[in-house]
């Protein structure tokens, strides 16, 4: 085990032996990963300025996103050789989620893809409900492994984004 997985797993844990790590940035290639916390906490900026920062990532990183962002953000992307897709229309275009996983399997092998935001995504699913909102989460998953990319799902926490009083947790 290399990275930062060694210093923060006990040293007898060897379950995560297919973790290859995405140069020094601390995503898995062939995998799905995840970015998730409040509205305006920088995940998408952050995401990018890791990305874009490792010379040693060779993949095309294309940055798919679902939000609408354009302007200051892409001239970002831009910046850091981050390939910035506006997908507006989207869904008008391809109807359903399974569609976007034949989106994905048309990129090329070992391609770094940033998906913004789970939310519009996934439009349909409560991401308050674990059962609906980790079928997607598993579903892309496959598709990094099966296509050999590396997935990261911009995700953010919801409008309830307060503390629970029950559990003094942030709701998701």
């Amino acid at each position: 085990m290399v990275g930062i997985l060694q210093d923060v797993l006990p040293q007898n844990y060897n379950k995560v032996a297919d973790f290859i790590q995405l140069g020094a940035t601390p995503f898995a290639e062939n995998a799905l990963n995840l970015i998730h916390s409040p509205s305006g906490a920088g995940k998408s900026y952050n995401t990018v300025a890791m990305l874009g920062r490792d010379t040693d990532i060779k993949a095309p990183i294309i940055y798919l996103d679902f939000d609408g962002n354009q302007g200051a953000f892409k001239r970002y992307c831009h910046n850091y050789y981050v390939e910035f897709v506006v997908m507006n229309n989207f869904w008008e275009e391809l109807s359903n989620e399974d569609k976007l996983g034949r989106l994905l399997k048309d990129l090329p092998e070992g391609s770094v893809v940033v998906l913004d935001s789970y939310a519009v995504i996934f439009d349909k699913v409560n991401v308050n409900v674990a059962s609906e909102a980790s079928k997607p989460m598993y579903e892309l998953h496959s598709i990094a492994m099966k296509s050999k990319l590396c997935i990261i799902m911009i995700d953010l926490s919801t409008k309830y984004k307060a503390l629970d009083p029950k559990t003094g947790k942030m709701k998701l």
